[in-house]
């Protein structure tokens, strides 16, 4: 995580991404301070740990020790936490418990379904689609605006009230309105 005069922010590895070219994320700050929080409990965690093996007592955290251990099961623990979220539900198929993680709108809520998320927040939010592809580490805009945002769940009704009125002149007649080419 980054420091100092600079926005918060954290370093993904070229290893780790898709692109294979590493990024700096920027992270909210109240994001940022519980990510140290949480850096902070782990580092105390370690040198009690030592402490109770009799072993050297660690000033800092490893470097390269990742920020989040993501277990193998991972999609089972997803499953089940949206089970008893109840975003999910558990059905019988062939004598096997499936778990069905489909909307009434036929979406699925999965791990990439968060990217979505993200890109949909971010349009709602206004943030410009350039900045919004690269918030996501997208190489094409369309890929961010027709994919990763749900036009459903875009304020329509706030982008239609913030256009310019059109008063009525005193004649009673509207104003012209003037044409954008």
């Amino acid at each position: 995580m980054g420091g100092g005069g600079r926005v918060p922010h954290l370093l993904l590895n070229a290893r780790d991404e898709k692109n294979r070219r590493g990024s700096e994320i920027p992270l909210r700050t109240d994001l940022a301070a519980d990510i140290r929080a949480w850096l902070a409990d782990r580092l105390a965690w370690a040198q009690q740990a030592a402490r109770d093996a009799d072993e050297p007592i660690p000033a800092a955290l490893p470097s390269d020790e990742p920020l989040f251990d993501v277990p193998d099961g991972l999609i089972r623990i997803f499953d089940r936490d949206l089970v008893f979220a109840g975003l999910a539900r558990v059905e019988q198929r062939g004598g096997k418990e499936v778990v069905v993680k489909t909307d009434e709108r036929g979406r699925t809520i999965d791990i990439h379904a968060l990217r979505h998320t993200f890109g949909t927040h971010l349009s709602k939010a206004g943030v410009p689609l350039r900045t919004a592809q690269a918030a996501m580490r997208h190489s094409d805009p369309s890929l961010t605006a027709n994919v990763y945002t749900d036009p459903k769940l875009l304020d329509m009704a706030r982008a239609v009230a913030s256009l310019p009125d059109l008063p009525l002149g005193a004649d009673g007649e509207r104003a012209e309105a003037v044409a954008v080419m």
